[in-house]
């Protein structure tokens, strides 16, 4: 799960929240890419945040045409939950963890730019 924080305008981080083991030892076996192929993480991922919308458009002066339309919907903490089978509540906690730290990291930056250079 990935989360973008702002610290400066300049200066972007990306923290990735682990929500799957793809192998269950220390690296990984012919068992678990099998597995993996049987029933891909990414897929269920994909399926979970993809709906079908009906399109229409004009075709002439007097068609329209109504077609399928694959759109992808919003990840969130509660829809990774969901699909995880866990409680949203531990997802949370991480995020939260880390937006103190942002937020530390971001009154850093901002005394340290404040701050007269050395000379």
């Amino acid at each position: 799960m990935n989360v973008p924080y702002e610290i400066t305008k300049d200066f972007k981080l990306l923290h990735r929240t682990p929500v799957y083991q793809l192998w269950n030892g220390d690296s990984p076996s012919p068992e678990d890419l099998l597995r993996h192929l049987k029933d891909p993480f990414q897929l269920k991922v994909m399926l979970a945040h993809t709906v079908i919308r009906p399109c229409p458009f004009g075709v002439g002066d007097a068609e329209v045409v109504y077609a399928n339309e694959f759109s992808r919907i919003e990840t969130s903490t509660e829809s990774y939950a969901k699909l995880l089978g866990v409680p949203a509540e531990a997802l949370h906690k991480s995020k939260v963890v880390v937006a103190k730290e942002v937020r530390k990291l971001r009154t850093r930056f901002k005394r340290k730019k404040g701050s007269k250079p050395k000379k």
